[in-house]
C-alpha cells in the first residue's frame, strides 16, 4: 500500500473541444491529471508526451505544462502540496 501525506490545493473537472489548447503554465504544487476520452499531447518540462484515453500525468511543482486536444475530452485534475512544500511524500510501509 502506499500512503500519500499531502494537502488537497484544488479539483476541478474541464471539458475540450477538438483543437482546443492549454497555454504553458505552472502551479506552486503538485498536479494529477486524468484524461478521458482524449488525444492528444501534453508538454511537461519541455518534454512532450502524447497522451489518451486513460492516461495520468503527474507533474510536479513548478513545472511548466501545456496540452494540445486533438479530440474531444474530459480531464479531473487534482492539485496537491506536501507538508513539506516540495511536492509528494510517499509511505511505502
Amino acid at each position: 500500500m502506499i500512503i500519500i501525506s499531502a494537502r488537497l490545493k484544488f479539483i476541478g473537472t474541464n471539458n475540450f473541444d477538438a483543437g482546443k489548447n492549454v497555454s504553458l503554465h505552472i502551479h506552486s504544487c503538485s498536479e494529477i491529471v486524468l484524461y478521458i476520452g482524449a488525444n492528444g499531447k501534453t508538454e511537461i518540462n519541455g518534454k512532450t508526451f502524447n497522451i489518451k484515453n486513460g492516461d495520468i500525468a503527474v507533474i510536479n511543482p513548478l513545472s511548466p505544462h501545456s496540452e494540445q486536444h486533438l479530440e474531444k475530452c474530459r480531464l479531473i485534475y487534482f492539485g496537491i502540496e506536501s507538508e513539506e512544500q516540495a511536492g509528494i511524500t510517499v509511505d511505502n510501509e
